[in-house]
């Protein structure tokens, strides 16, 4: 898993800070505004969603004569996210890579002052103490102070300069039951992948790190991706539920070894996550911890 480590660190467990703004005036209803308009005011909502669900999932393919997929999803559960204070979650944090088949999981909880931790292979539950408790205290604060506005919830990411101004309505769909809007459009590609290492330039939680060769993406001439788009669904409410990310290009030869030195490669990006029962309490409780 070592050229695992050095891709799919993307999440960063305290990465879902907000703002100590005011609440936001009520959003206007979702199809009377621009897309623009719309996109940028879900987005900033992010911030105060208070509750609810998360499903993110990352698949990067690496090809050089052969391919190699890296895979990253996060599903959990969280409340209080607002303002910021550290809000309680229960996250599981799963890695994987081809090449070997393994698959590595990691379970996370933060309940009041508590903080529990199964890493991967482990057959329990950890209880954290000490420094380690403090420490994702402090990270959580660095990550409000360096993040701006609209950050999805528990990543390190912010989405709001991830659209180019192409973005329009695609449609209508249903989310929960109810109707919302799906925009779509042209992704900013330097701007999302600079943001994929937000948390590592920063120095806080844990982050993306790009490799050479799917750095090779930012730099002209080989910046020029064959597939750039991006979606997001947007309820009644003006709320974020949806975002999809897909990016393939070409790079030059390998800098890396992966697949032998010659020709070119290819790098493809796929980015979901998908945000549920908002508003509503989730149900998070404290993990049984042998010898407690």
């Amino acid at each position: 898993m070592r050229r695992l480590a050095a891709l799919v660190v993307l999440v960063a467990l305290t990465g879902c800070g907000g703002s100590e703004e005011s609440a936001p005036e009520a959003p206007e209803p979702a199809g009377t505004q621009d897309p623009r308009a719309l996109y940028e005011q879900a987005v900033r909502g992010l911030d105060d969603v208070g509750s609810g669900t998360l499903d993110a999932d990352l698949e990067a393919r690496l090809t050089f004569g052969a391919t190699q997929t890296l895979t990253l999803s996060e599903d959990g559960a969280f409340n209080g996210l607002s303002g910021t204070d550290f809000p309680d979650y229960a996250l599981e944090l799963t890695a994987s890579e081809s090449s070997d088949g393994d698959e590595e999981l990691t379970e996370v909880v933060h309940l009041d002052e508590d903080l529990f931790l199964k890493p991967a292979g482990a057959d329990a539950f950890e209880r954290q103490t000490g420094d380690l408790v403090e420490r994702n205290a402090e990270v959580y604060e660095q990550e409000t102070a360096a993040l701006p506005p609209g950050r999805l919830p528990l990543l390190a990411l912010t989405p709001a300069d991830w659209v180019e101004d192409d973005l329009r309505v695609d449609g209508e769909e249903s989310v929960e039951g109810a109707p919302a809007t799906r925009l779509a459009g042209t992704l900013a590609l330097r701007a999302f992948l600079l943001d994929l290492e937000t948390a590592k330039r920063n120095q806080f939680g844990l982050g993306l790190e790009l490799t050479q060769d799917a750095r090779r993406l930012l730099d002209a001439p080989t910046s020029e991706p064959d597939e750039a788009t991006i979606s997001a669904l947007v309820d009644e409410e003006g709320r974020l539920r949806r975002i999809e990310v897909a990016l393939a290009g070409d790079v030059g030869p390998s800098t890396t070894g992966v697949g032998g030195s010659e020709g070119l490669g290819r790098v493809e990006v796929d980015l979901t996550v998908a945000l549920d029962e908002l508003g509503q309490p989730q149900v998070i409780t404290a993990p049984d911890v042998p010898g407690a």
